[in-house]
């Protein structure tokens, strides 16, 4: 869980300064150490997906961001409620 934090600590660093492909690998390595620990679709993961749909945007792959930011807002549903903020 501690590299998976410290990963997506990265890919949000990536984020504002680049390379954003760097921030979808570190990102994607963050998911799949939640999906080992968790199983897919725990709320830790979340934030990863976020960070995924936010580096895509900014590479203008577009789809792909509205793709991972979909499934960011449906593990919080699943495990907060559609209701949460």
């Amino acid at each position: 869980e501690l590299r998976a934090r410290l990963l997506d600590n990265i890919g949000s660093a990536y984020n504002v300064v680049g390379p954003f492909e760097e921030a979808v690998n570190v990102v994607k390595e963050s998911i799949a150490i939640r999906d080992q620990l968790y199983g897919k679709g725990s709320l830790g993961s979340a934030l990863s997906w976020f960070h995924l749909g936010t580096a895509y945007y900014n590479m203008g792959r577009y789809r792909e961001a509205a793709e991972a930011a979909g499934v960011a807002v449906a593990i919080r549903e699943k495990h907060q409620g559609p209701e949460h903020q």
